[in-house]
C-alpha cells in the first residue's frame, strides 16, 4: 500500500509508469486489490506458520520415547549430539557388568566396555570349545545392555532354539551370531 501511496503521491517517469502501474496493482480495481494482497499475507503466512511448526515438531516426533529433556532434542537437533561429559571405561564380566553398562547408558557419557571373557557354561562353552574362540556369552549380555531397545534385542539374542535332535539345540542366537561375526 505504501507502493500504491508514493505512485499517487508523486510523479513517476513517463518510461517507468507502466511498470509502477504493474506491481502497485492499479489495473485492479481498489478494494480487490486489498484483498488480493490480504490473501496473499495469509497464504504467506500459513506457510511460514507450517515451516515452522515442522521445524519444532519434527524434532520432537523422531525423538519422542528417547528419554531426553525437550530442551536436549532440540539441542541436538540444531547443533548436533551433545558431547559427552566425560569418558568411562568399564572392565569385567558375568551379571554384574551388563547391570553396569545399563545404568551408565543413562548418563552423558563416552562408555567402552572390557568385556573378560570367562563362561564355559551351556552354549558358550559349546561354542567356545568348537571353533577356539573366547566365550562369547558375557559379550551377548552387555551388547543386550547397551541396546537402544532393550527388551527386542533381548529377546532376539536370548532366543535358545529348541529343536530335539539338531545340533543348534541349547544355541542362543545372540551366541551364534556374535561367533559369525
Amino acid at each position: 500500500m505504501a507502493a500504491a501511496w508514493v505512485y499517487e503521491n508523486y510523479s513517476v517517469p513517463p518510461g517507468l509508469q507502466g511498470f509502477v502501474e504493474a506491481i502497485t496493482l492499479q489495473f485492479i480495481p481498489h478494494p480487490w486489490r486489498g484483498l488480493i494482497l490480504l490473501g496473499g499475507g495469509l497464504l504467506l503466512f500459513g506457510f511460514a506458520l507450517l515451516k515452522l511448526s515442522n521445524s519444532l515438531l519434527s524434532p520432537l516426533l523422531k525423538e519422542i520415547t528417547s528419554g531426553r529433556t525437550v530442551a536436549e532434542i532440540f539441542v541436538g537437533d540444531r547443533f548436533g549430539p551433545i558431547p559427552a561429559e566425560f569418558n568411562v571405561v568399564t572392565i569385567g564380566g558375568g551379571t554384574g557388568l551388563g547391570f553396569l553398562l545399563r545404568g551408565l547408558k543413562q548418563a552423558n557419557v563416552n562408555l567402552t566396555a572390557i568385556v573378560t571373557v570367562a563362561d564355559d557354561g551351556g552354549s558358550t562353552g559349546r561354542i567356545r570349545n568348537a571353533f577356539d574362540i573366547p566365550a562369547p556369552g558375557d559379550i551377548r549380555n552387555c551388547l543386550v545392555s547397551l541396546a537402544e531397545d532393550e527388551s527386542t534385542m533381548s529377546q532376539l539374542f536370548h532366543y535358545r532354539f529348541d529343536k530335539d535332535g539338531s545340533e543348534l539345540t541349547g544355541h542362543s542366537f545372540g551366541n551364534l551370531f556374535i561367533t559369525a561375526m
